[in-house]
């Protein structure tokens, strides 16, 4: 097949990366490209995926101009305003046929925007588990949307050098392009087009595939060979399927500056030749440290201009110049020459990163009660001042070293007590209007960048280890584990001394999620999941309480040792008061169990199955949870006892209601109905069971 076209652009910070990829998608544009680009930043408190899905919500954001959203323009419509209204229909259209109700629910979650474009997205399902795997092809199918033949895309993807965890495995599985057809839900067609009109929609667009270039961007400074995306972009260089192009970006040599300041300042070359010199060797040659260091010199008078004698440069002064260590310093310059409110209303800015949302500041306006500074104007100056830039409700630093060089400029100690009132204005603002869990990350970013030394009262350090506990089971349910930890060891360093006595409830919710993060995430720390392991075990006052901890010890020693994980699954039975005694089955017994299951509840009779309650008793649910586990120990021993368990399952379900598990117990029967029993007709109604019971 195709290759897929991967362009990386490196250099130090200021070297022109951004501009220079911003300037050809702007060209691209022209000749009927998507341009999508999002930007990764140092300071790592957003929604988990919510930097690339930035990429998508701009995008279908701009269809907010289209008086009906989307669907068809109106008479007074201008032709601008009717070619937008027809692109969002098209792209509708492909949205409904390619991706399922279920799947446009899960991506709105993550690209608000999408609704504008899609008609009656359904609200999220509880019952829908999603997982990275679904993400990935969610994402995977909503570039397929975008691009076409007619209308390839460029996606952009600044500053990977912070890529996180979950964003890097979501692109590489972009770039890889692998994105089969999903199905959530039990039906797939449209409501506003026939079934007829969708498969071939569907077909054109497999046919067609994804045409998509993808260009980042890095700081080869600060990406070292140990890096995950050096190791990501090593895989690609040897895949045969990706063609991978690196360009690097170096700065200016004094030729090359000469010319380009002899064009500027319309001198001979020879006359700039010294003016060059000196601002190689204060700048290195980057780019940007050069524009600065240049409009520094003019600021300060000493590179002028008169209509009598053309450009002039004081040569001494200019060679006594302190050599600056970076262009953040020459921007700290500059932003010192602001009026006070100014550069503090800036600074509040830079501690959300190179971008935030003014919807998001506006929770913040008054977070120093009367003495608080008016950030909006501080924004409209610094604007002005071509500081930061303005696109919709989005507001960003022209570059991120404008950014590090304002949150520099606040104290150590300045910068805890305006964290702790901007975190206060967060927490009182957004509870007032029920949207506390909309900046959730954006709040415990804060508190934890407070730290617990700086924060010793205990009903402070007892919310604070709160709001980190939803942090973490919301990061869990995206999945994101590598953040999930992050949030829930913050969240313990809060707890107070006796924490499992004074705050137990919510020490177990940490420690329980802790340890499903640490067991779950590629970069947990099996150390630390081991101490807190052993900390449930300690503190829980009974075993309901250490159920969920128990389950990942099991399957840790399910990596290692079989038996063993067997016989502590078993154990957990005896503790839940319903003990499974094997000793006394054999294969015969086993079969026996299984063909008079099969009996029992052969025909019609299966389908009592279905109608059944939930499942209520949260002790049974935990029995059954365990049963699924042995299942899976016992076959990967080749065991019989595969079978009987998946019999116990089906009469527990019979019994008491289905749950979540059952439709595994379901499948793990039918499988024993086809290899132990060769029954293909009772098997094959048995795993359409299961499939119903997961719908």
């Amino acid at each position: 097949g195709r290759r897929k076209e991967v362009i990386m652009v490196s250099g130090h910070s200021g070297s022109g990366k951004s501009r220079l990829v911003r300037l050809g998608g702007t060209l691209l544009e022209k000749n009927g490209w998507r341009f999508l680009r999002c930007k990764f930043d140092r300071v790592a408190h957003p929604e988990p995926l919510s930097i690339i899905a930035y990429a998508f919500d701009e995008y279908f954001g701009s269809f907010a101009s289209c008086p009906t959203h989307g669907t068809h323009p109106s008479p007074s419509s201008s032709d601008s305003e009717s070619c937008i209204c027809s692109e969002a229909q098209e792209i509708r259209q492909r949205l409904e046929s390619i991706i399922c109700h279920e799947g446009l629910a899960i991506l709105a979650k993550h690209i608000p925007s999408l609704r504008l474009v899609a008609k009656n997205v359904p609200p999220l399902s509880d019952i829908i588990k999603v997982n990275e795997a679904i993400i990935h092809t969610l994402f995977g199918q909503l570039m397929q949307v975008l691009s076409s033949k007619r209308t390839p895309i460029l996606f952009f993807i600044d500053d990977l050098q912070w890529v996180d965890p979950l964003s890097l495995a979501l692109l590489t599985e972009l770039v890889k392009g692998a994105h089969p057809d999903l199905i959530l839900e039990p039906s797939l067609t449209s409501e506003t087009g026939t079934d007829k009109n969708t498969k071939r929609d569907c077909d054109r667009a497999s046919e067609e595939g994804v045409n998509v270039m993808f260009v980042g961007s890095y700081r080869c400074n600060e990406v070292d060979d140990d890096h995950p995306l050096a190791r990501v972009l090593k895989k690609f260089d040897s895949d045969s399927s990706v063609n991978l192009t690196n360009i690097s970006l170096s700065g200016f040599t004094v030729d090359t500056l000469n010319e380009m300041l002899s064009e500027s300042l319309r001198m001979p070359v020879r006359r700039v030749r010294s003016l060059s010199e000196m601002v190689i060797q204060k700048t290195d040659g980057q780019p940007l440290h050069v524009i600065e260091f240049v409009q520094a010199l003019t600021m300060d008078n000493l590179l002028t201009h008169s209509f009598v004698r053309g450009w002039e440069w004081d040569a001494d002064s200019i060679d006594i110049c302190p050599i600056t260590d970076s262009v953040a310093e020459l921007f700290a310059l500059k932003l010192r020459r602001l009026p006070r409110d100014i550069v503090v209303g800036l600074q509040i800015v830079s501690i959300f990163g190179s971008q935030i949302d003014q919807n998001v500041l506006a929770f913040v306006a008054d977070y120093d009660g009367e003495d608080s500074v008016d950030i909006t104007e501080a924004i409209r100056v610094a604007t002005r001042e071509g500081l930061v830039e303005r696109a919709s409700s989005l507001v960003s630093f022209a570059h991120d070293m404008i950014q590090k060089a304002t949150i520099d400029s606040i104290g150590k100690e300045d910068l805890v007590v305006l964290l702790r009132k901007l975190a206060a204005a967060f927490i009182r603002n957004a509870s007032a209007v029920g949207q506390l869990d909309s900046v959730l990350y954006v709040i415990v970013d804060l508190i934890n960048r407070i730290g617990c030394d700086a924060t010793p009262s205990p009903k402070q350090r007892a919310l604070f280890a709160e709001l980190n506990s939803r942090a973490a089971s919301k990061a869990i349910r995206v999945p994101d584990f590598a953040g999930a930890v992050k949030y829930a060891e913050n969240g313990i360093t809060f707890l107070r001394e006796g924490c499992w006595e004074a705050q137990y409830s919510l020490s177990l919710r940490l420690y329980e999620t802790a340890v499903l993060s640490h067991f779950s995430s590629l970069a947990g720390d099996r150390d630390v999941l081991t101490k807190r392991i052993n900390a449930v075990f300690e503190h829980a006052k009974d075993f309901s309480d250490q159920f969920k901890t128990h389950c990942v010890w099991i399957k840790l020693w399910s990596m290692k040792d079989l038996t063993k994980a067997i016989g502590e699954s078993l154990h957990a039975l005896e503790r839940l008061g319903e003990p499974l005694d094997l000793t006394q089955i054999d294969s015969h017994k086993s079969r026996d169990e299984l063909i008079k299951r099969r009996d029992q509840f052969a025909g019609d009779r299966k389908k009592k199955f279905l109608s059944s309650n939930r499942l209520s008793d949260e002790n049974k649910v935990r029995v059954m949870k365990i049963c699924s586990s042995l299942i899976v120990y016992y076959h990967q021993q080749k065991s019989f006892l595969t079978s009987y368990i998946s019999c116990q399952m089906i009469k527990m379900s019979m019994d008491h209601g289905h749950c979540e598990h059952s439709a595994y117990g379901a499948a793990a029967f039918a499988c024993s109905l086809v290899n132990v029993l060769d029954d293909i007709d009772e098997g094959s109604d048995w795993g359409g069971t299961a499939l119903s019971l997961m719908n």
